[in-house]
């Protein structure tokens, strides 16, 4: 089937019921699979994973945890990070901003460093099951701070389960990774 077919379909079920996406949940679990390519690791292409979960402890704060896997054939990078996030409505009844601080530690062959990231971003419902998030971040780990920025847009097909896809980019430690990649979220 032609994808662009696929993507009407999706439109149009999105639309046709009830608005599932603006139910914005921070309790969740997230997988990530996709391919990064990387600017200083040989110009290479290699695996991306990433599992990364909230839990809302008081009104509008939550836990965040996040592990994220870079995989090339001559060297593995891996960052695991803890911290608090926060988020608020806007104006706009479907949107909320957000923003999560987080204590980092990333291993990069046998180099292992501590550092911190800053996230700030969007949750926008598009339509009744199409949800689009968007983030920056700022981290300081090793002896380069770095930027990036996140895209995501996902499915729900029911109020707990979303499928999704985005692009990431991140310079980390000098390194411009460049990732595409597939999700799935659990709310809870």
């Amino acid at each position: 089937m032609n994808k662009f077919k696929v993507a009407g379909l999706a439109m149009a079920l999105g639309l046709s019921t009830n608005l599932y996406a603006s139910d914005f949940s921070y309790n969740y679990v997230d997988l990530a699979l996709g391919k990064a390519d990387s600017s200083d690791i040989n110009s290479s292409t290699g695996d991306y994973s990433s599992f990364s979960g909230g839990f809302v402890f008081q009104d509008s704060l939550y836990f965040s945890v996040e592990s994220t896997t870079y995989e090339y054939d001559n060297v593995d990078a891996e960052t695991l990070q803890f911290g608090i996030g926060a988020y608020t409505a806007t104006s706009l009844s479907n949107t909320d901003m957000y923003g999560t601080v987080r204590i980092a530690n990333s291993e990069i062959g046998s180099v292992d460093e501590s550092g911190f990231q800053i996230d700030g971003g969007i949750r926008s419902a598009l339509t009744a099951h199409i949800e689009l998030d968007a983030k920056l971040k700022y981290h300081d780990v090793f002896d380069d701070s770095g930027v990036g920025y996140q895209a995501t847009v996902r499915f729900y097909p029911a109020p707990q389960i979303s499928f999704g896809a985005g692009y990431e980019y991140y310079d980390f430690n000098d390194n411009d990774i460049n990732t595409a990649y597939a999700n799935f979220r659990y709310n809870f």
